[in-house]
């Protein structure tokens, strides 16, 4: 494609600055009519993203300035590639005719003043992830062509300007002489040199270096090497990064101020030296000149760290060096005077080793110490020891991370309030790990506040202390307040910050839980009152009361938590209001998110909006369907992998629309394009879903991004109709429409009321300017020129729905036709059949598919599609009802009962062409209908099969599908490693009968079948005729027809490069492959075969002349296939001469040395010629003889 894009550089105190303007078009192809769109209104930029990563092996080339390790641009994007890719809609627009605008960006390029070239420089592509996008702009100055391989940057509106090409082999300058950044609307960065050339490679430019992609990029935060060094670029500017540390995590680039946000580590690092617990985390140093450290200890900003030989840094890493161990921190860094866990591969990460860094880093192992195992429960607390179960008895104990325990005689770790040596001390009963140590902690037992020493972890009693700001006050028992006023007694005080304090009877604020008038409260260390949040002692406390919360959910910083009748959170599975719901150990709700099993599969799914555990619904979690069931259970559905660009609808009848990419689209509008008709010409219907949070499509009215639409019960938005909620809505965008109130309204050329509410009126006379009009109680359109019935009495309205005239006097018996060819059904009691299927006077195939009509609530037969006892039916312009075919609207009714058919298939007869006789020509089609009753079209798994089906929705059986994959004969369904056989399409004229031989089926003129629809125009094209064969092929696992020589159930055979088995002829390999079986022959060598009436010549290799070759001292010509040729003339040309050869009937050897008469010429009234061979049996014509 070449895509033309204007510069211009415009002079701003002596400096140049880029003004660019890029646009791309993109075109959109449909593969099938049930082509599926999501779409944004209005339509959004679309965006291709390639991530190419190049490691070690790239190329290291050493030009000056390209490199052959490029990242190739993507040809086929998300937005390009699939032709049933889908567009993503999230607010439809109010009007019908949308105006896009988009305005040029204005960006300076870098000050250029002087350049200089990195010469003989290597380059080699480490990390490169590259962003296009596409918009279209009508800027004036913006040139969009159409040629396939180029790109041109066109900036030729004034002398100042330039132009630049951008071809598959790369990127040229043409016109002006000055070097110079550009960049693009799309912020990506050029070089232009003095020559007029895009730079590639590295580049020195005004002292800082560079580094351009061999399509001229700019590289921002990406690793290259030049020269074999790895270098890397800046972010933001592009100049080579110095004395900085970078980071790659899974070659994703992470700037250093959010290092500790993305990379932390779950566990502790191991004892062994090469296991490690983050693999694809990447970090570098890069010195004064861009280089990475050399290999070894190296001294960093004061820090040690260890360099490996590629560069990297050890990060979380415990290592052995000269007999010694150290750790690496999570950052790098080497760990001094520091205390941390290290485990074992393969034992519990619950029970480390505890080593402890001296001053110079080196680690120490920590034999006494205690360990926990916190899982399962109970807890358990043990020393090291060989059998790891030495319990600690009357002694103090610190685990590895500082944490100190009391264990009674009997070796288990006390809780609660003790006295040790005399001494008042506090073990946690309820943080775990159960039983450690308060220290320097304020502490609720009984409902007094008390604060233990952060040292010794004493009560501190009877003295005032500071903390953090705040002077507390411990009386002789030690109960803590804070130094108040003391002008405030036993009251509420509030700052000028909103933040409350309570005062006791000594003027001192309280702090902690307290009772106050009966009602449960919490202050903090500082005295503050808690409210709307989580307290430390784990309770909620009112937003606006901060009572203590109880038997209520809450929320807090964007988590759900629920609080039962004691204030404490719920965790795990729980009923709470009838519903399960789930929360993890901190008490969050699980919302949108899954709960797992030990195994790690996901077990139970809870809503995104609610949290009730999802039932009767499919749900994808990383990219795997499952089905939840009644009970919640979720079980993966694997065949889902396959859904592609397709409406799903589970058992439980909701639907879900999976992508090109085979996500379940959220929050979306989604489009699918159908056929509306059967016939001769059809039309292209639009029908537009909308996906919700939980991919479900949407029913009844739905408010999105402000905008009120609605969906009818398959979830098809509705446009240009009134919904069932009364109101209308646009015909374009679908957004309701306010009509007014108490006035008729035209659509579509037809009159409807709406009443006071401004929704339709149905079923009611109404009086309007001196007339009486009636409009339909079904669909509520004014009746217009019929004779109907309400309440027992006849009415007629003219050709304007003026009632002029009432009638009870019309005697008519059975169905009849009105003044106004409106057809009706009178009974025997002189009234209009009402609410009730007549047959049809004319007649069915059989009783049980014979044409009927329904007479609605006035009498009149229906039209259109209606819902009669619940079950969806269709009538036809004439009233009839449709069973056994698609309907207008594109639908199948069922020929039996005339019922809306519904995810599943269907058979029907068709007529597709006219042979010469001029008898139609038939076929049995089958079609998929889903759960609107539409034909699908394309690839579809429909319960757990992959099938396929043409554009006009009948499926494809016994033949390869456009992605080469073969298709069961019977079924339809994907074939594996086996033979199949094509075969032509089985036919039937009107009257049942075989059409004519297949040998003639070519000259069928196809008139109606299949159509393949432009969905992007609505144009309808057409292709007559397909390949009849009745060749074998064999496909594999893939169901992909393979080619060449294979061994197939210990068979040797062959097949050709369109995949056909070579069987009784001599293949393109020159071997002969037996004719029944496909076997490979040995037809002997260096003599004459006959086989199967033909004769071959087997050379020394056992393969078969082919050509003209001399055998002995005679000449013979062999076909393409093999086969010896008999009494054949050839016309052999040389230059512009030509002469014969001419080969023997009985012996197949070349004539010489002979004349032989030709009863044959094209000469004007030549009745033949005689041509004489000489010695070397060349022909040329000596006579004519003439008629």
């Amino acid at each position: 494609m070449e895509k033309k894009v204007h510069f211009k550089l415009h002079k701003v105190k002596k400096h140049w600055i880029t003004i660019a303007v890029t646009g791309l078009t993109l075109g959109l192809s449909f593969a099938g009519l049930n082509y599926a769109s999501a779409e944004e209104q209005p339509t959004p930029v679309n965006e291709a993203t390639v991530e190419a990563i190049i490691k070690e092996g790239a190329i290291n080339v050493k030009t000056p300035a390209t490199s052959e390790a490029t990242a190739k641009p993507t040809e086929n994007t998300p937005a390009t590639a699939s032709s049933e890719a889908a567009t993503v809609s999230e607010t439809p627009v109010a009007s019908s005719e949308v105006a896009s605008t988009e305005t040029a960006s204005e960006k300076p390029s870098s000050e250029v003043s002087s350049t200089t070239s990195s010469e003989g420089a290597s380059s080699e592509i480490i990390h490169s992830e590259v962003s296009a996008t596409n918009t279209s702009t009508n800027n004036e100055n913006l040139i969009i062509s159409t040629s396939p391989d180029k790109t041109t940057l066109d900036t030729s509106q004034k002398d100042s300007d330039f132009t630049i090409t951008v071809e598959a082999e790369g990127i040229t300058k043409k016109t002006d002489k000055r070097e110079s950044f550009v960049s693009d609307a799309n912020g990506v960065t050029y070089y232009v040199d003095a020559k007029g050339q895009l730079v590639t490679g590295p580049k020195v430019i005004n002292g800082f270096q560079y580094y351009f992609n061999d399509d001229g990029t700019m590289v921002k935060g990406q690793l290259r090497k030049v020269d074999d060094k790895l270098h890397f670029y800046d972010e933001n500017d592009g100049k080579l990064v110095t004395e900085r540390f970078i980071t790659f995590k899974d070659n994703h680039y992470i700037p250093e101020e959010n290092y500790s946000k993305v990379v932390y580590f779950n566990e502790p690092a191991y004892i062994e030296p090469n296991y490690y617990v983050m693999p694809g985390l990447e970090r570098y140093y890069f010195d004064k000149n861009g280089n990475t450290l050399k290999k070894g200890r190296q001294t960093i900003l004061g820090n040690d760290y260890y360099i490996y030989d590629d560069g990297q840094v050890a990060v979380h890493r415990l290592m052995e060096l000269d007999h010694k161990r150290y750790y690496f921190d999570d950052k790098g860094a080497l760990a001094k005077n520091k205390q941390f866990p290290i485990i074992e591969k393969g034992l519990w990460k619950s029970m480390p080793y505890v080593f402890y860094s001296d001053h110079d880093g080196v680690a120490h192992y920590l034999n006494k110490q205690l360990n926990i195992v916190t899982y399962p429960f109970p807890t358990y607390y043990t020393l090291p020891s060989e059998n790891n179960r030495e319990y600690p008895k009357n002694q103090f104990m610190m685990d590895y991370e500082g944490r100190w325990y009391y264990f009674n005689k009997d070796g288990f770790p006390v809780t609660g309030p003790k006295t040790i040596d005399g001494f008042e001390l506090y073990f946690h009963e309820s943080s775990r790990p159960e039983g450690h140590q308060a220290k320097g902690e304020f502490i609720n037992i009984d409902n007094k506040i008390y604060y233990f020493d952060k040292d010794n972890g004493r009560k501190v009693k009877d003295t005032s202390f500071e903390l953090n700001g705040t002077h507390y006050i411990a009386d002789k028992e030690g109960n803590i307040t804070i130094q108040g006023d003391s002008r405030f007694h036993n009251q509420y005080i509030s700052d000028d910050k909103g933040n409350w304090y309570y005062y006791n009877v000594d003027g001192n604020k309280l702090i902690g839980e307290q009772t106050i008038d009966n009602v449960k409260v919490y202050f903090k260390d500082s005295g503050v009152q808690v409210k709307g949040h989580f307290a430390p002692n784990g309770h909620f406390y009112d937003k606006d009361s901060g009572e203590l919360v109880t038997n209520a959910y809450v929320e807090d910083n964007g988590n759900w938590y629920y609080v039962d009748e004691n204030g404490q959170k719920l965790i795990g599975n729980q009923i709470v209001d009838s519903y399960h719901v789930c929360f993890d150990g901190n008490g969050h709700q699980l919302k949108g998110e899954a709960s797992y099993s030990n195994s790690g599969a996901p077990k139970h799914y809870y809503d995104l909006h609610n949290g009730q555990m999802v039932i009767n619904s499919l749900i994808q979690i990383d990219g795997k369907t499952y089905k939840a069931d009644n009970e919640g259970k979720l079980s993966e559905v694997p065949y889902a992998l396959n859904y592609r660009n397709q409406i799903v609808t589970d058992e439980f009848e909701n639907s879900y629309y999976y992508d090109y990419q085979g996500m379940m689209v959220k929050n979306q509008y989604v489009t699918i394009y159908h056929l509306e008709n059967d016939y001769l010409n059809p039309k292209i219907r639009k029908v537009t879903y909308y996906a919700g949070y939980d991919g479900k499509f949407l029913h009844g009215p739905q408010t999105i991004n402000g905008v009120a639409i609605y969906f009818n019960v398959y979830g098809e938005q509705i446009k240009d109709q009134f919904a069932d909620d009364g109101y209308y809505y646009d015909k374009d965008t679908g957004a309701r429409v306010n009509l007014g109130v108490n006035r008729s309204v035209m659509i579509n050329g037809k009159w409807y009321y709406v009443d006071h509410n401004g929704k339709q009126s149905k079923g009611k006379f109404i009086q309007q300017g001196g007339n009486k009009y009636y409009y339909d109680k079904i669909n509520g359109e004014r009746v217009i020129g019929t004779l109907f019935e309400v309440n027992d009495k006849l009415y007629i309205s003219d050709q304007e729905g003026v009632i002029t005239e009432k009638k009870d006097d019309i005697k008519k018996n059975g169905l009849f036709y009105d003044d106004y060819h409106n057809i009706h059904y009178m009974n025997d009691n002189g009234h209009l059949a009402r609410n009730l299927y007549v047959p049809s006077a004319h007649n069915g195939f059989s009783d049980d598919i014979k044409p009927f009509y329904y007479f609605g609530s006035e009498g009149i037969a229906l039209k259109g599609e209606h819902t009669i006892n619940g079950e969806t039916v269709f009538f036809d312009e004439n009233g009839e009802q449709v069973k056994g075919g698609f309907a207008k609207n594109g639908k199948y009714y069922d020929k039996h009962t005339g019922n809306l058919a519904r995810n599943t298939f269907r058979e029907r007869t068709v007529r597709i062409a006219r042979e010469w006789r001029a008898n139609g020509i038939s076929t049995t089609f089958r079609y998929y209908l889903d759960n609107s009753g539409y034909k699908v079209s394309g690839y579809q798994i429909i319960n757990g099969e992959n099938y396929y089906f043409y554009p006009d929705g009948p499926q494809l059986k016994g033949d390869f599908a456009p992605d080469g994959r073969y298709h069961d004969k019977d079924t339809g369904a994907l074939v594996t490693n086996r033979y199949v056989q094509i075969k032509p399409w089985h036919f039937i004229t009107d009257l049942g009968n075989d059409p004519i031989d297949h040998n003639y089926v070519q000259v069928f003129q196809f008139d109606r079948y299949p159509s393949l629809v432009d969905t992007s125009t609505g144009a309808i094209t057409r292709y007559f005729g397909k390949k009849y064969s009745d060749s074998w092929y064999y496909v594999n696992e893939n169901s992909q027809k393979v080619t060449g020589h294979k061994t197939i159930d210990n068979v040797k055979v062959y097949f050709d490069k369109d995949g056909k088995q070579a069987k009784g002829i001599v293949a393109d390999d020159g071997y002969y492959y037996d004719k029944n079986t496909g076997e490979l022959v040995d037809l002997g060598r260096d003599k004459f075969v006959d086989v199967d009436g033909y004769r071959y010549y087997v050379g020394s290799d056992g393969k078969c002349y082919k050509g003209e070759q001399k055998i002995g001292d005679d000449y013979y010509y062999f076909h393409d296939d093999g086969r010896l040729g008999y009494d054949e003339l050839r016309t052999i040309w040389a230059g512009n001469d030509y002469y014969y050869h001419y080969y023997y009937p009985k012996t197949g050897k070349r004539a010489k040395n002979v004349d032989i008469t030709f009863n044959h010429s094209i000469r004007y009234k030549v009745k033949a010629e005689v041509v004489h061979f000489d010695e070397n049996g060349d022909g040329r014509v000596i006579k004519y003889i003439y008629e």
